[in-house]
C-alpha cells in the first residue's frame, strides 16, 4: 500500500484524492457518450449513483496500492476529470478520463507527466501500462506523449459498448522515463 498519497500541483491543475463533493460535476462533465465510450468500465449514462459509488470504490482502490486522482483546475477550482494508476501485481495500469469540455487543451498530458514522474521518484511502481481502444487516436497520441511505447496488440473491453474492442498495449518503464528528452 502507498501511504501518504500526496497532492501534486502543476502549472494549472491540482491532483487530489477524489471527494464526494466531486460526484456532481462527474455526472455532469462525464455523462456524454463521447467521453465514456472508450473507457473500460464507466457506464453510459453516469447516474448520481454510479458516481458516488466510483468515488467509493476508488477509496476501496487507495487501500490496495492504487493511486487514482481528481483533476481540479487551480483557477477556477472545477473539476475536470480522473488520473491514475490501478495496481495490478507490481505494475501499475494507467487510468484516465477527462470532460468533453476540457479536451484538447493538454490537461491529460500536464497531469500524467506530473502523476508519472511523482511515481518514479517516489518508486511506487517500475513498470505502468496503458491500454487504448484502437479508434481513440487521441489517447494514444497522449500516450506517445508521456514516453509509452506501443508493445502489443490487445482487445480492450468497454462497460459502456458492451464488449471487446480491438486496441493496443502501451507501457512505459522507469528506466524508459529517464532517458527521455
Amino acid at each position: 500500500m502507498i501511504k501518504d498519497i500526496p497532492e501534486i500541483e502543476t502549472e494549472r491543475l491540482l491532483l487530489r484524492l477524489p471527494q464526494k463533493e466531486d460526484v456532481p460535476a462527474m455526472v455532469e462533465h462525464l455523462n456524454h457518450w463521447e467521453s465514456v465510450r472508450y473507457t473500460a468500465t464507466f457506464q453510459h449514462p453516469l447516474l448520481y449513483d454510479d458516481a458516488s459509488n466510483r468515488i467509493k470504490a476508488i477509496h476501496r482502490a487507495l487501500e490496495n496500492g492504487s493511486v487514482i486522482y481528481s483533476l481540479i483546475h487551480k483557477s477556477d477550482h472545477q473539476w475536470l476529470g480522473f488520473c491514475g494508476l490501478t495496481k495490478i501485481d507490481k505494475r501499475a495500469d494507467l487510468g484516465y478520463i477527462l470532460g468533453r469540455s476540457f479536451w484538447g487543451k493538454g490537461f491529460m498530458r500536464e497531469a500524467g507527466t506530473v502523476l508519472i514522474g511523482t511515481t518514479f521518484r517516489l518508486q511506487w511502481f517500475d513498470i505502468i501500462v496503458a491500454e487504448t481502444f484502437a479508434q481513440n487516436i487521441a489517447s494514444q497520441n497522449v500516450l506517445k506523449a508521456l514516453g509509452f511505447k506501443k508493445r502489443r496488440d490487445i482487445l480492450c473491453r468497454s462497460s459502456a459498448r458492451g464488449g471487446e474492442f480491438p486496441g493496443y498495449e502501451f507501457v512505459l518503464t522507469r528506466e524508459d522515463w529517464k532517458k527521455r528528452p
